[in-house]
């Protein structure tokens, strides 16, 4: 899977090969300026969400590397580890 600052390289690389500003990029998308300088220096990561409707609009499959059941699947794994964490912690309360 792509890191932060690859994921911000390409949508930075997309958004100047369509000769855009950040405000305008993030508005087609649906989002703010802001969020597109903070996905472009590798501030923040965009949500699949995001990162599909930059694909849909642009045209240009920049994620195909990530695999969305890979990332759900790791999803499901980390909220199986904060539930055990949790029952630990009340396990530890009631004593």
């Amino acid at each position: 899977m792509p890191t932060q600052k690859e994921i911000g390289k390409k949508i930075k690389e997309l958004r100047l090969s369509n000769n855009i500003s950040q405000e305008r990029f993030g508005k087609r998308v649906g989002i703010s300026g802001k969020s597109v300088s903070a996905y472009e220096n590798g501030i923040c990561t965009p949500s699949i969400k995001v990162m599909e409707a930059i694909s849909n609009i642009y045209g240009d499959n920049l994620f195909s590397s990530i695999n969305r059941d890979t990332i759900l699947s790791k999803i499901s794994a980390l909220k199986l580890q904060l539930k055990d964490l949790e029952d630990t912690l009340k396990e530890g309360l009631s004593l």
